[in-house]
């Protein structure tokens, strides 16, 4: 486990430069409030081979507590949210006997409107112990949807995995005939004390610039220069540089159709053991989206060059909306340079019943992973709800992740099983107790891991 002073350190200095940017947003005189939110919760879990170690450990019992704090301001022209916590943990398992302050984040984020322009900050800083991450379970984004983490295929063993990155956008004429879009961004994977060797450090960078011109007010033009950077610490000691250039033309063809064309050219430079190389081409793009009483459907082909040849996609999406949810599937075909087609695609539903909800998911699709190479993901999830009363309900989520690299034998699987009982024991406190199941299969070697949890929390709202 990561030792107490330097995560104390981290905390307290990025602490006050948040505090004082939360600070200079609070003072402005804008219509609106701010609100402060502190939450506490308990958990105990007791388990065996908790870390999915191949061979198996022994039973390990943890006590967690997790301290959050989040300050948020909104106004009729801004918004910003800030962040922040960490786990007081106490471990008794194989290897013995330990106690510590983990998995300390932060995350900011903050926007303004003007009247003809708009500009957002984001920011986020996070450590986790790769022993008790569970993947497909712990990231999820603003809008409660899981995204596989990059490096999911290698989060195995034990260490701590950093992650961290910033991002800057700023938009000039947004209602005038003439705009201007700035963004640029960074990110970045660290590791410590990592027992799985392909867990290398990694940089990401970009910048770009596009100007948009609006010809009518049903027709747009836009051309765009875009940069990125690529940094990993692996063996090979790989750097690569993208630029890429494009121009587009977006046009209403009717009140419900909207159709986009883009045509680019990118070039990649690529250096692995001291030798580089260079790989460009055209890119492409044409979508079609048309509104429908019930929903929407849409077209979309693209031809996108990456570091190993082009890739064609083309897909056909629909949307519905449904008297008690909402249904969306989107299926199609990609084929990367010399490689064989493969079929990719996604669907969502949800179905709101009068005691609960039941959901399913169902993605795959080309991602870039932790060494910047192409892989085919496949992701499934399902959840159901069940309200027992008032106060009470239970609840079942299951996940199953599958990663495969396109002509090439063997796979990564991850599957989480996860069962609870929701109780709110006061107004103020909630209670849940569920079990948990995990697995992990890679080249034909299997681990499994199975858990019980009680965990007791509560959060405080007030406004200064």
């Amino acid at each position: 486990m990561a030792a107490i002073r330097p995560i104390l350190r981290t905390l307290a200095s990025g602490t006050s430069a948040f505090c004082l940017f939360a600070l200079a947003v609070a003072a402005q005189d804008d219509a609106g409030g701010m609100l402060i939110r502190l939450g506490v919760e308990q958990r105990f879990e007791y388990g065996d081979n908790l870390g999915l170690d191949i061979p198996e450990e022994g039973t390990t019992a943890l006590a967690s507590t997790a301290l959050s704090f989040a300050l948020i301001s909104e106004t009729r022209t801004q918004s910003f949210i800030l962040e922040s916590g960490a786990d007081l943990r106490f471990e008794d398992g194989p290897a013995g006997s330990d106690i510590g302050i983990m998995d300390p984040r932060v995350n900011l984020r903050y926007r303004r409107d003007a009247a003809n322009s708009s500009l957002s900050l984001s920011g986020y800083y996070r450590e986790s112990e790769v022993d008790y991450l569970r993947p497909l379970e712990d990231f999820v984004n603003e809008d409660g949807v899981i995204e596989l983490p990059e490096d999911l295929a290698d989060l195995n063993g034990s260490g701590t995995r950093i992650g961290f990155g910033a991002s800057a956008g700023l938009e000039l004429g947004t209602s005038a005939p003439l705009g201007l879009q700035l963004r640029a961004g960074f990110s970045g994977l660290d590791y410590r004390d990592v027992t799985d060797l392909d867990l290398v450090p990694i940089r990401r960078s970009n910048a770009g610039a596009t100007v948009r011109l609006r010809f009518s007010p049903v027709s747009e033009g836009r051309i765009a220069l875009d940069r990125k950077l690529y940094d990993a610490e692996d063996p090979e000691q790989t750097y690569r540089e993208t630029t890429s250039v494009s121009a587009g033309y977006s046009h209403e063809l009717s009140s419900r159709a909207v159709l986009d064309l883009s045509l680019g050219y990118s070039v990649i430079d690529s250096e692995e053991f001291g030798v580089t190389t260079r790989e460009e081409g055209a890119d492409a793009g044409l979508s079609l989206d048309y509104a429908m009483p019930n929903g929407s459907a849409s077209a979309e082909f693209t031809a996108s060059t990456t570091q190993d040849g082009t890739r064609l996609e083309l897909t056909f999406g629909r949307s519905l909306d449904l008297p008690t949810g909402a249904l969306s599937a989107r299926l199609g075909l990609t084929q990367p340079e010399g490689g064989d087609v493969e079929l990719i695609g996604g669907l969502s539903w949800r179905r709101d019943l009068p005691t609960g909800r039941l959901t399913a998911s169902v993605e795959r699709a080309v991602k870039a992973t932790n060494q910047d190479e192409q892989r085919l993901t496949t992701f499934v999830s399902l959840g159901y709800d069940h309200d027992i009363n008032a106060v009470s309900g239970i609840g079942l989520d299951m996940s199953y992740a599958l990663i495969e690299e396109s002509g090439v034998p063997g796979s990564d699987d991850r599957a989480s099983l996860t069962a609870r009982y929701s109780r709110d024991l006061t107004p103020d406190w909630a209670m849940n107790l569920g079990l948990a199941y995990q697995m992990r299969e890679e080249t034909g070697e299997r681990s499994d891991s199975l858990s019980v949890f009680l965990t007791l929390g509560r959060s405080f709202d007030f406004r200064p």
